[in-house]
């Protein structure tokens, strides 16, 4: 689940980034229907992290099955370490990364079926912060899901401008990884509607 966010952060070769990508994100609207959303909230008074949300035309429970296969998909980088009721302890590996190469990350999931799912980390020898949640609220009396995913990433990386580097690229894969959810359950209407004619 978190591979794509990872993926991006990863981004962070060079500082000039930042100035782009601040700049872009602050002056265009987003073409694809997600807003942004106040994420967690530093000592200092900034904003801890990304949100963003969007609305999907399906059930809670469809949008929900539709995560938890996307995270099924990414099992070549996912080890299971350990499994309790919804409690769910994960290793996953990031190859490569820039200026620290490969890294290990373990990780807890916390899943209420239909309505959240939050990770917080567990240990890791380079991100010193890992963790978000996912929440669904059901809108149009059922019909439609409010999505909204939070991340807060904090990379051990001496660059300069590493954490608000990282910041942006997390905005970029909260909203991509968004977009995924959304056509995943676009994917799995047309099939359960395929399944329909058949039988029919």
């Amino acid at each position: 689940m978190s591979k794509r966010i990872i993926g991006m952060v990863s981004l962070v070769v060079t500082a000039s980034v930042f100035a782009l990508a601040s700049q872009s994100v602050e002056a265009n609207p987003d073409a694809q229907a997600i807003t942004s959303r106040s994420g967690a909230v530093e000592q200092n008074g900034a904003q801890r992290g990304s949100c963003h949300e969007i609305i999907i035309n399906a059930t809670p429970e469809a949008v929900y099955k539709a995560i938890i296969q996307l995270r099924e998909e990414s099992q070549d980088s996912v080890k299971q370490l350990s499994h309790e009721a919804n409690h769910y302890v994960l290793e996953e590996t990031f190859p490569g990364l820039p200026f620290v190469g490969e890294v290990k990350c373990v990780y807890k999931e916390v899943y209420t079926p239909f309505s959240r799912i939050e990770y917080s980390l567990v240990r890791s020898a380079r991100f010193r912060a890992f963790e978000g949640r996912w929440l669904l609220r059901p809108i149009d009396d059922g019909a439609a899901t409010r999505l909204s995913l939070s991340s807060y990433v904090d990379v051990d990386i001496a660059i300069p401008f590493a954490k608000q580097i990282t910041k942006v690229q997390t905005s970029f894969a909260v909203k991509e990884r968004l977009q995924e959810v959304k056509q995943t359950c676009e994917k799995m209407r047309v099939a359960r509607a395929k399944s329909r004619s058949v039988t029919q």
